[in-house]
């Protein structure tokens, strides 16, 4: 038993097997309270200590059997301090690489990162070709929900409205024909590039139509019924929105009233695809 803890719950066992994986007389023992919402432990065995991540707190703790816990790391998963209170920002999941090097999951940033034993952060992911999916402008992470139709932030807005000039990816008049809506004479989604439906951007298709796109943009991070953000609408949609659907517009609804549409993470749909965003350049 750890020093100062306190016992939490009951082991159940319904089979002699598990004697083998948990000893008899083990108990589940409540080690340190007061966080927000933690997650991700990893066990230091040669140093005998615990790591473990309070997401919303963007923090990593660090205990010792002797009953302590000190802040290891903070910000321990988002850089910047524009995070609504209470997002799921920081550090998850942690474990060692073979070197015995702290390998940390981080939410807000978007990215996986190595701590070095001289206490230097590596990238080890955070792109795929050079891109991510489409998140922050400055590719550092999700955009907050809030911000959907804010080009200097959503960097799937800013694409598709041309940095806020369109209302669609090819202007402000809405036109049934050039992309892959309800109005135009498609029944399912397209072979992509669609090259009628071009914008806002010299070589960007399908920002509006065809199948609508996630978003790195999701009002919580912690469950699969979070609710994420889907944008441009599919070849079921128009340029007005209906119910929970999105509009083929680049702010999702119609022009003067933004709605985001949203669809928990855990959806699975036609429908449905990704975009990935590089890193934005400056306007021409």
């Amino acid at each position: 038993m750890a020093t100062g803890s306190e016992q939490a719950g009951t082991i159940e066992r319904k089979d002699a097997a598990f004697d083998a994986l948990v000893p008899p007389g083990a108990r589940i023992d409540k080690l340190a309270g007061g966080f927000a919402f933690t997650e991700g432990p990893i066990w230091f065995k040669e140093e005998r200590y615990l790591l473990f991540s309070d997401i919303p707190r963007n923090e990593i703790h660090k205990w010792t059997p002797d009953g302590k816990v000190v802040l290891f790391r903070k910000p321990s998963g988002y850089d910047l301090n524009d995070a609504p209170a209470g997002a799921f920002i920081g550090s998850n999941g942690m474990t060692l690489d073979q070197q015995g090097r702290l390998i940390i999951c981080e939410h807000g940033n978007g990215r996986v990162t190595r701590l070095e034993k001289d206490g230097a952060l590596s990238v080890l992911a955070d792109k795929w070709e050079g891109k991510r999916l489409c998140g922050r402008v400055d590719g550092g992470g999700s955009n907050p929900p809030s911000s959907f139709a804010d080009a200097s932030k959503s960097a799937w807005y800013r694409a598709c409205s041309h940095a806020g000039d369109f209302d669609l990816p090819y202007g402000n008049v809405y036109s049934g024909e050039k992309c892959v809506g309800l109005d135009n004479t498609a029944i399912h989604p397209l072979a992509v590039p669609h090259t009628d439906c071009e914008g806002g951007y010299s070589g960007l298709y399908d920002m509006s139509g065809n199948v609508a796109e996630w978003e790195d943009s999701c009002a919580a991070d912690a469950a699969a019924s979070d609710q994420c953000l889907i944008r441009g609408g599919s070849y079921l949609d128009t340029n007005q929105s209906v119910g929970s659907s999105p509009s083929l517009l680049c702010n999702s609804n119609v022009h003067g009233s933004p709605l985001a549409a949203t669809k928990a993470r855990s959806t699975r749909d036609k429908e449905i695809g990704f975009r990935c965003c590089s890193d934005a350049q400056a306007s021409p």
